[in-house]
């Protein structure tokens, strides 16, 4: 904190400045346009206004209707699992399934022939590739810069 005694004038000057300034007046319509703000949403009705300004019997009751409607939900899901395991398709769904093991051969031989030419590719390369994809970055921050001034700065 600086005890300077200029700065102790600097606030005092401020302070009387802005204590002589005028004290803004409202406009004459603003407390009519309030009111009537006011009074329009008093006007509401209760279900357009926010759940803390419901009834006590109509948030209980929306309440118990949501959980209704939760435990309706989770009752059809059980039913459908319980269809779906017993039911014609169940044996559809026992059945071995062979694309996973295809699926699984198709990612061990990607998986191959990546790590096979990443490990033959020279590190110098990798790092000139990484080097010409920043500046072609750059490039495109550089440019697009360029237009946007050219396009919407100068209007």
């Amino acid at each position: 904190m600086n005890n300077d005694p200029r700065d102790h004038e600097l606030e005092r000057l401020i302070d009387r400045t802005l204590r002589d300034q005028p004290s803004l007046q409202a406009p004459a319509t603003l407390q009519s346009r309030v009111w009537a703000g006011i009074e329009q949403r008093a006007a509401l009705p209760w279900w357009r206004k926010g759940f803390a300004y419901w009834p006590l019997t109509a948030q209980v009751a929306f309440a118990i209707i949501s959980m209704g409607f939760v435990k309706a939900g989770l009752d059809a899901a059980m039913w459908a699992m319980e269809v779906l395991r017993t039911g014609p398709l169940a044996a559809t769904l026992d059945m071995p399934m062979d694309w996973i093991r295809t699926l699984s051969g198709v990612v061990t031989f990607v998986h191959g022939l990546w790590a096979l030419l990443v490990h033959n590719i020279p590190a110098l390369w990798i790092y000139a590739g990484v080097c010409v994809l920043a500046a072609m970055y750059a490039m495109l921050f550089g440019l697009s810069a360029a237009a946007y001034r050219t396009l919407y700065a100068s209007r």
